[in-house]
């Protein structure tokens, strides 16, 4: 198996500069039917600085990350292009590393525990008491072929885990250029705009910036 990081950072300018990540790491793998098959992962967002919420407002405290929930077409380890004309298909020779919920679940856990700002954090099964449950649904993770973006949005609610009440809830959504006809350049865009949607999650629960 030839592993290599994909995606280099040099070059990529401002889009690369408005969020923080680890690079995306693709390793090459040979299909049942004989064709390669590259897999991707997906970054986490660095560490942050404390710093106040905007609305005077932090979780605190210890909080669970449920996976998130998704129709089926996110729920596998597609990944996918959208057409002008609203249907969907995968980018050819390419996947994700894990089953998209199970992969967007990892990283937000992880991205937490960079921000240091939630006493613990950890996925839910762990068998451990949480003040809070992050709850998310993968609303869209794609490529817009007729737009050339990237398109990720999550829906958010932060529910305290004793009583069941929302505590707050937002959708998040970030878009950065990609490109359909090249699986590297898609897991960039794709890369790129959950990351940025990430650190606003993260900012909106614990109160901390890059």
């Amino acid at each position: 198996m030839k592993t290599w990081r994909a995606g280099f950072r040099q070059g990529l300018g401002r889009a690369f500069r408005a969020v923080a990540m680890a690079a995306v790491l693709p390793a090459v793998l040979t299909a049942c039917g004989g064709g390669a098959v590259t897999t991707y992962d997906l970054s986490t967002v660095i560490p942050f600085k404390a710093s106040a919420a905007r609305d005077g407002w932090s979780a605190g405290g210890q909080m669970a990350v449920a996976k998130p929930l998704a129709i089926q077409m996110f729920s596998g380890n597609e990944i996918l292009v959208k057409s002008a004309g609203g249907t969907i298909s995968r980018v050819g020779g390419a996947q994700w590393v894990d089953q998209l919920p199970e992969l967007v679940q990892t990283r937000l856990v992880q991205s937490f525990e960079n921000s240091a700002g939630l006493r613990s954090v950890f996925k839910t099964g762990a068998g451990l008491t949480s003040d809070y449950l992050l709850s998310t649904e993968i609303r869209e993770f794609y490529i817009d072929e007729a737009r050339g973006a990237a398109v990720v949005e999550l829906s958010v609610r932060l529910v305290a885990d004793t009583s069941g009440r929302v505590v707050r809830a937002k959708v998040f959504r970030a878009e950065y250029p990609a490109s359909a006809g090249d699986g590297a350049a898609a897991v960039t865009g794709l890369d790129q705009a959950l990351s940025a949607v990430m650190a606003d999650i993260v900012r909106w629960v614990t109160g901390r910036r890059r």
